[in-house]
């Protein structure tokens, strides 16, 4: 099964549903075992995930998947003269032999036409790995290649190109009798997942939790200028509280502003340390879609007339906020108490919340 469409295709969401903590009643299915289970499209995400994890290890990792791909799926370069060739396929059962001659004819015969360079390594990327047959074929090159001159005529005189047959013959056949076949190995399911691992994909994917969350760093109050969009609008709350126009300078004769802006500033930090943990962790757009629920789960209260100035309401959307849980969002596992209030901050931040009308 071809597992990359088109060398332009972008690394995609996991169409798995979003992870959320696991209760401590419930078993956690291994990763393996899970591995095993994907549906096509799945195991197509999942490998378009784990080739980008091959990035850290090459100079340049592509997509070569489609027609007209020559039997490379995805090619990652050591050097510009060195290259490994990752051929994923994706079946019930642990490859077997036969399921995979056809891929070595086709490195044997584009090799012979210099359509490309042989590579140094060849594997088979496959969610089962390789069964025994293949597993101990694959580590005697002399009766891997007999296995491919033996099955040529059936598995692959007919089937390399759509445009003509392709036999084994003459310099072709001295080619495949010439080949190195110690090159060609498999990835180990296990190998997949530590690889995959590597990659913001993993968490949103695989049950079992997000790493550990580093503490939030809130900025020294002398080294933050006070000029934030959230701080404006919390001013403009606390002006219409009291009636006064105010600054930050003015929040020393009252008190409980003055702790409540400083709360505010906190939880702020808060939430966008979480937006740089989601960054680092998780698929893009996990944290848009969190803010995104706070922001639907506050916005009636925050739109209520009945509110008597900017800072009651400010103080009853926070309170709303402190009280959801979200569901459906893997970084329900470290959202905290005072990110719940930051978030409604960012979103004044933003502009999409506003505590005075």
């Amino acid at each position: 099964m071809n597992l990359f469409k088109a060398t332009t295709q972008p690394l995609k969401e996991p169409t798995v549903a979003t992870v959320a903590p696991t209760p401590a009643s419930s078993t956690i299915v291994p990763a393996i075992d899970l591995l095993r289970v994907f549906s096509p499209g799945q195991w197509e995400d999942f490998a378009l995930e784990w080739a980008h994890s091959l990035k850290s290890r090459y100079q340049r990792v592509e997509r070569c998947g489609g027609s007209g791909d020559l039997g490379r799926d995805v090619v990652a370069f050591v050097s510009d003269d060195e290259w490994h060739n990752y051929q994923c396929k994706h079946y019930k059962d642990p490859l077997q032999p036969n399921q995979v001659v056809l891929e070595l004819g086709k490195l044997c015969y584009y090799v012979h036409e210099k359509a490309f360079s042989a590579p140094t390594e060849y594997y088979f990327v496959a969610p089962q790995g390789a069964g025994n047959s293949l597993s101990l074929l694959l580590k005697k090159p002399e009766e891997l290649r007999a296995r491919l001159i033996k099955d040529w005529a059936t598995k692959c005189e007919e089937h390399i190109t759509s445009t003509k047959k392709v036999p084994l013959t003459g310099e072709l056949l001295d080619f495949v009798e010439g080949f190195d076949f110690s090159i060609v190995s498999y990835v180990p399911p296990m190998d997949l997942i530590e690889q995959h691992a590597l990659t913001r994909w993993h968490a949103a994917r695989f049950p079992g939790g997000l790493p550990p969350r580093p503490p939030t760093e809130v900025p020294h109050i002398d080294e933050e200028k006070f000029g934030s969009p959230y701080i404006g609008r919390l001013l403009e709350a606390y002006s219409d509280h009291t009636g006064v126009a105010l600054s930050v300078a003015d929040l020393a004769a009252h008190e409980p502003l003055h702790r409540h802006l400083l709360r505010s500033r906190e939880r702020f930090f808060h939430a966008e340390s979480l937006r740089n943990f989601s960054r680092d962790t998780l698929p893009p757009g996990q944290f848009e879609d969190l803010q995104e629920e706070f922001f639907d789960a506050v916005i009636d209260t925050v739109e209520d007339i009945s509110h008597a100035d900017g800072f009651q309401r400010v103080k009853a959307a926070t309170g709303v906020a402190q009280q959801l849980d979200p569901t459906n969002n893997a970084l329900r596992q470290v959202l905290g108490f005072k990110d719940k209030a930051g978030i409604c901050h960012q979103l004044a931040d933003n502009a999409r919340l506003k505590w005075v009308p």
